[in-house]
Formats: structure tokens, C-alpha cells, sequence
């Protein structure tokens, strides 16, 4: 096959893989790999079980065993691309957490709106899609919120 019949598809997808090799090899030593790999492997254990339904306190679990891989993972890990995307998916599901909060997600009252300062921190930080209140102001349901981080995390995931 000539090089000038490739169609462009082929050339998107060939560039993707290349990129997403470079990623994966962009790990010199067997420690940065062994490190990179067990924090992929419980950031994707976390985006199992949110897929299937988590309770809170397994959720934090959870969280807890990935951030002590991601930690060390970003301590060891010299490619900043990769470093940031552990980071940024890490600190989506602790988000995440720090709204949900143990409270039940599926309650219609369970809302943050502007007067709740640190959680609209973090759905104005994440740039979460909010909706407009009652009382004509904005607010956020704290599981849709949640659903949205959790998204946010598994799509950089998916990334890497």
C-alpha cells in the first residue's frame, strides 16, 4: 500500500495509538512503570465501581488505596502528561467525594447551591453543568454533581 492512499482516518488512528504508546513507554525505569501501572490499576478500580453502584464507605476505600498509588506514582514519574493526568482523574473522584459526603445521593433534597461556600468551590472549579433553582438562583443536585466527576475521571482515564 502506497503512503498517498491512506485515507486520513487511518492517519487519525495511527496517531492516536503512536501517542497513546508514547504515554504507556514514557516510563523509563521498572519502578516508574510498577508504579504507573498500580495507579492506573485502583483509579480504574474506582471507575468499576462507580459504574456498578459503590456505597459511601467503600467509595472512600477506594479512594484512599488510590491515592496512596497516585502519590507515589507522581513521585516517581518524570512525564508530565501522564503525571497530570493521574492528578487530574485523582482529584476528580476526591471531589467527588468531599460533595458526596456519605449522604444519600438519590435524595431530592440533597442540593449545593452558592451559600454552600466549599462545595460550590469545587462545582465552580470543575466547571460542573449547574441548573437554576426554584428561587430563581443556581444550584446543582450533589448526585448529579458526583455523576459529572465521575465522568470527568473516567474520560482521563480513557485518555491514558
Amino acid at each position: 500500500m502506497r503512503l498517498s492512499t491512506v485515507s486520513p482516518k487511518v492517519w487519525v488512528l495511527i496517531l492516536a495509538v503512536s501517542i497513546s504508546l508514547v504515554a504507556l513507554q514514557s516510563c523509563s525505569s521498572p519502578k516508574q512503570r510498577t508504579a504507573r501501572d498500580e495507579a492506573l490499576r485502583s483509579l480504574r478500580k474506582i471507575d468499576s465501581a462507580v459504574e456498578v453502584g459503590v456505597n459511601y464507605l467503600t467509595y472512600r476505600g477506594l479512594l484512599i488505596e488510590a491515592k496512596a498509588s497516585v502519590n507515589e506514582a507522581l513521585r516517581l514519574i518524570k512525564n508530565e502528561k501522564l503525571r497530570i493526568a493521574l492528578n487530574n482523574a485523582m482529584g476528580y473522584y476526591e471531589d467527588a467525594g468531599e460533595l458526596w459526603d456519605g449522604d444519600d445521593l438519590d435524595a431530592s433534597w440533597n442540593t449545593i447551591s452558592p451559600s454552600d461556600t466549599s462545595q460550590w468551590r469545587l462545582v465552580t472549579r470543575n466547571r460542573l453543568v449547574k441548573e437554576k433553582s426554584s428561587f430563581g438562583g443556581e444550584q446543582l443536585r450533589t448526585k448529579s454533581a458526583v455523576q459529572q466527576l465521575w465522568a470527568k475521571a473516567s474520560r482521563q482515564l480513557a485518555s491514558l
